[in-house]
């Protein structure tokens, strides 16, 4: 089983040794002006395996150590669409906007690939779904590309890039391999 680290989950796969394990939450306080507090509401994360500690911010983004928590991009994403998406990924934990606006530049270019025109991600959605691509990828799209305010619906951004590859290039690979009979 493999689960990415999220904030307050009980267990995942350690972003240190890579083992999936028990993880141990604790606030961490701040000594500021004689008292104790938490000002911005962070965390510390044990790992049961490694004891190496993870730090954290309330809205979901680990501080440290320096990792991005962002979905890795598809294998068949196209070269086009992967130095955005890369890049998207990059600043994951800085600027959950600067990583929107880098996914939408992902997307646009992988429907370019996709035999659109790439200059309007909806219509183009709209053109994919009219050749076979589920309709509520389209409204998925709009729901999440409106409301991203916080880093788990960025993280639906990116599984929503990674669908679009999968439906679109992966599998229609797949379904090409059956007809070449060595």
């Amino acid at each position: 089983m493999e689960t990415t680290p999220k904030l307050e989950h009980k267990s995942f796969n350690c972003m240190y040794c890579g083992v999936f394990s028990n993880q141990t939450w604790h606030t961490v306080f701040f000594l500021l002006e004689g008292k104790y507090n938490n000002p911005g509401n962070y965390h510390a994360c044990r790992c049961s395996h490694c004891f190496k500690v993870s730090y954290w911010s309330g809205d979901g983004a680990m501080l440290f150590p320096r990792t991005t928590l962002a979905p890795k991009p598809h294998n068949d994403l196209p070269k086009s669409a992967l130095t955005d998406y890369q890049e998207a990924r990059a600043v994951y934990n800085d600027s959950f906007r600067s990583c929107i606006f880098l996914l939408k530049i992902s997307l646009s270019k992988l429907l370019k690939e996709l035999g659109e025109s790439g200059n309007d991600i909806e219509a183009d959605l709209s053109s994919l779904v009219s050749k076979g691509l589920h309709p509520e990828v389209c409204q998925a799209y709009i729901n999440l590309a409106t409301s991203a305010t916080n880093l788990e619906i960025v993280n639906k951004l990116f599984e929503l890039v990674n669908f679009i590859v999968e439906d679109q290039i992966t599998k229609k690979k797949q379904i090409s391999s059956f007809f070449s009979i060595n």
